[in-house]
């Protein structure tokens, strides 16, 4: 599935009541840049492009424990509008059981066993599977669009976080 989309600009009016007074102001939202949206769900990951398929720098922002590529999707699209040489690459973590979460099945980068004070000595099942498959997104970026690594961000929220911050200092590659 692939959608195209040409934002425009919009200018809002927010009138706000207090007590004793009235304020009436406008803000100024610039959604002018051209951008083409993907969403392979055979591995339910969102790629948000420059519309000439032209960038200089990818993200890859994770979500947390529990959420999905499509929860982070309007904040990409913030982001995108402001820097439009970026492309953005939103995976979803495969659902696995979370033992914390009484073993409830859900999209997690990772197992968390414990959150006690030796959590250092539980192994987090999964863990080696999700580094895989992003540093397989950095790698297709490199190979297949010529980029630098270090024209490459990785990004979280919370257990995308602690990926981001997993993968990245495990990258053996001289940039």
């Amino acid at each position: 599935m692939s959608l195209t989309y040409l934002n425009k600009h919009f200018v809002f009016k927010f009138i706000s009541i207090s007590k004793s007074k009235t304020y009436i102001s406008n803000r100024y939202f610039n959604y002018a840049r051209a951008m083409s949206k993907t969403h392979d769900p055979a591995t339910n990951t969102i790629t948000i492009n420059p519309l000439d398929n032209k960038h200089s720098a990818t993200i890859i922002l994770m979500h947390g424990l529990g959420d999905s590529a499509s929860g982070w999707e309007s904040t990409a699209d913030m982001l995108a509008d402001q820097m439009p040489h970026v492309k953005f690459i939103l995976p979803t973590a495969a659902s696995r059981p979370i033992t914390l979460n009484m073993g409830m099945s859900m999209p997690g980068w990772y197992d968390i066993k414990s959150l006690g004070a030796d959590k250092h000595l539980d192994p987090c099942d999964g863990i080696e599977d999700s580094k895989k498959i992003i540093m397989e997104l950095l790698e297709k970026e490199h190979v297949e669009v010529g980029l630098p690594y270090n024209r490459m961000l990785l990004a979280g929220f919370s257990q995308g976080g602690a990926m981001s911050l997993y993968t990245g200092l495990q990258v053996y590659i001289y940039v």
